[in-house]
C-alpha cells in the first residue's frame, strides 16, 4: 500500500467535496428544523392575535350597547337603541368564534364561560336600566342604583 496514492490532488478534491457535502446537508437539516419551529411559533402568535381581536370585539360591543343606552336615556330617541338591540347577537357570534378558537384549552373555556356569564349579567342590567327609564314616574334613585351596578359590572371587564 503506497501512501502517495492517498495524497494525490484528486483524493484531496474528493475528500473536500465529501466534507463540504456533509456540512451542507448538516446545515440544511438544522435550518429546516428551525424553519419548522418558526412556522409553529408564527401559527401560535396568529392564533393568540385572533383570540385577542375577538375579545376586543366583545368588549367593544358592550361599550356600544352602553353608549346606545345612554343616548336613548338622554334623548328619548329610539334610533339610539339600534346598536343596543344588535348587541346580544354580535356578542353571541363572538362567543361562538372564541369557543371555536379555544376548543383545545379547558382552562380558557372555563374563563370564557365565566366572561359570558358576566356579559349576560351586564346586558340584563342594561335592560333593567331601560325598563326603569321607560316607567312613567321615573324613579331616579332606582335608576341611579341600577346605573351604579352596571358601572361596577363593567369595571370587572377592564384589566387592571
Amino acid at each position: 500500500m503506497n501512501f502517495k496514492t492517498y495524497f494525490t490532488p484528486s483524493f484531496f478534491l474528493k475528500a473536500i467535496f465529501a466534507i463540504s457535502l456533509f456540512i451542507l446537508i448538516f446545515i440544511s437539516s438544522i435550518s429546516y428544523k428551525h424553519s419548522l419551529s418558526i412556522t409553529e411559533s408564527s401559527d401560535w402568535i396568529i392564533h393568540s392575535y385572533k383570540v385577542n381581536v375577538e375579545l376586543e370585539k366583545m368588549f367593544s360591543y358592550l361599550k356600544d350597547a352602553e353608549t346606545a343606552q345612554r343616548g336613548y336615556i338622554i334623548t328619548d330617541e329610539i334610533v339610539f337603541l339600534i346598536p343596543y338591540n344588535t348587541t346580544h347577537k354580535k356578542v353571541s357570534h363572538s362567543y361562538a368564534e372564541l369557543q371555536n378558537l379555544i376548543k383545545d384549552n379547558k382552562q380558557q373555556q372555563q374563563n370564557l364561560d365565566s366572561l359570558y356569564q358576566l356579559i349576560e349579567l351586564r346586558l340584563l342590567q342594561l335592560e333593567s336600566n331601560l325598563n326603569v327609564n321607560k316607567q312613567s314616574s321615573k324613579n331616579y334613585s332606582l335608576f341611579t342604583d341600577n346605573m351604579r351596578i352596571g358601572k361596577d359590572l363593567m369595571e370587572k371587564f377592564v384589566p387592571k
